[in-house]
C-alpha cells in the first residue's frame, strides 16, 4: 500500500479471522487517508493486541492484510495476493489469533481458559495437569478452518499462537509453550515438504478449509507450491504436479458430495475445481 521505497526492515504479520463483518479495511476511497495515518483507538481489538505484542517485542512494523491490500481494487488484490506467501515467509514473526471469532474480540483478554489440575498430593498441594497440545488447541480454533491461514502457518519462520488454553511459539525446529514443555518438530513445515508425494497429503488437509472468496482456492496455497517447486523443473497443472499426474487425478470425496466452484478456477478434473474434503 505504501508508495515509499525503503530498505528492507524486520516486520511482524498477523494471521487472523476477519469474521462476518469487517469494517476497518483499506479501500480505494480511504487509501489516501490510510497512508496519512489513523488513531490507534480506531483499530479493531485484534489489531490493537497484535500491535501491542509487536511493539513489546521490539518491532516497528506490522503487516495486516485488511489494511495493506486495497480490498475493493481487483488489480491490487491480484498483485498483492500473489505475494502473500513471500510476505509471511520473510516476516520475522507471525502472530496467530486463535481465540477470537472476529477482529473485534481481541486475543489478550479475557484471561486464557487454563486446563484444570487434578490433586496429586494433599500434603504439599501438588497438582497434575495434562500437557498442552498445540495441534489439539489449533484444531479447536475457528482460525484453523480458514484457507489462507493454512499457508500462513506453513510458510512462517516463527508463529506465536494465542489459543484459548496456552500461548505457543512454533518454529520449523521446535515448539515451546508456557508450561515449559518442549515439543518435537511439526511434520508440516516449509523445511520438510520437498516432494510432490507429500503435496498430496498437504492438499488433503487444505481441502477441509474454507475460503471467503472461492476463486482463491489455488492462490491461497500458491506460496507452498513455490516451495515445492524449488530445485525441481516440474510443470504445475491446476494444483497437480505433472510427474505425478496419474496419481493426482485419483482423488475422491470423503464427506458427502463436493460442491463445484461457480467461477472457473481450475479444470474440472482437478481437486481445486471443487469444494469439500478429498483424499488421494
Amino acid at each position: 500500500m505504501s508508495p515509499f521505497r525503503t530498505k528492507p526492515v524486520e516486520y511482524v504479520t498477523l494471521s487472523h479471522r476477519w469474521g462476518s463483518h469487517q469494517s476497518f479495511v483499506t479501500t480505494k476511497a480511504n487509501l489516501e487517508s490510510r497512508q496519512e495515518g489513523f488513531y490507534f483507538e480506531e483499530l479493531p481489538q485484534t489489531y490493537r493486541d497484535a500491535a501491542i505484542i509487536a511493539a513489546r517485542l521490539g518491532f516497528e512494523y506490522l503487516w495486516i492484510d485488511a489494511l495493506c491490500i486495497v480490498q475493493d481494487d481487483p488489480k491490487d488484490w491480484i498483485r498483492e495476493s500473489g505475494k502473500m506467501g513471500a510476505i509471511y515467509h520473510l516476516a520475522s514473526l507471525t502472530i496467530a489469533s486463535h481465540c477470537s471469532e472476529n477482529d473485534g474480540d481481541g486475543f489478550l483478554a479475557p484471561a486464557l481458559q487454563r486446563r484444570g489440575g487434578v490433586p496429586f498430593s494433599s500434603l504439599d498441594r501438588t497438582y497434575v495437569r495434562a500437557a498442552a497440545d498445540l495441534e489439539l488447541d489449533i484444531s479447536r480454533s475457528p482460525l484453523a478452518k480458514r484457507g489462507w491461514v493454512f499457508q500462513e502457518r506453513f510458510l512462517s519462520a516463527r508463529v506465536l499462537h494465542f489459543t484459548t488454553g496456552m500461548i505457543y511459539l512454533e518454529t520449523p525446529r521446535w515448539t515451546k509453550s508456557e508450561d515449559a514443555v518442549d515439543r518435537s518438530v511439526a511434520y508440516w513445515t516449509n523445511q520438510t515438504l520437498r516432494s510432490p508425494l507429500e503435496w498430496f497429503q498437504l492438499v488433503e488437509m487444505y481441502s477441509t478449509c474454507s475460503l471467503t472468496r472461492e476463486q482463491d482456492k489455488l492462490i491461497a496455497i500458491s506460496g507452498i507450491a513455490q516451495v515445492v517447486s524449488q530445485g525441481m523443473c516440474i510443470p504445475y497443472l491446476s494444483g497437480i504436479w505433472a510427474d505425478r499426474l496419474a496419481a493426482g487425478l485419483m482423488w475422491l470425496n470423503v464427506d458427502g458430495p463436493l460442491k463445484k466452484s461457480q467461477e472457473y478456477r481450475a479444470s474440472t478434473w482437478s481437486w481445486a475445481a471443487w469444494d469439500g474434503p478429498i483424499q488421494f
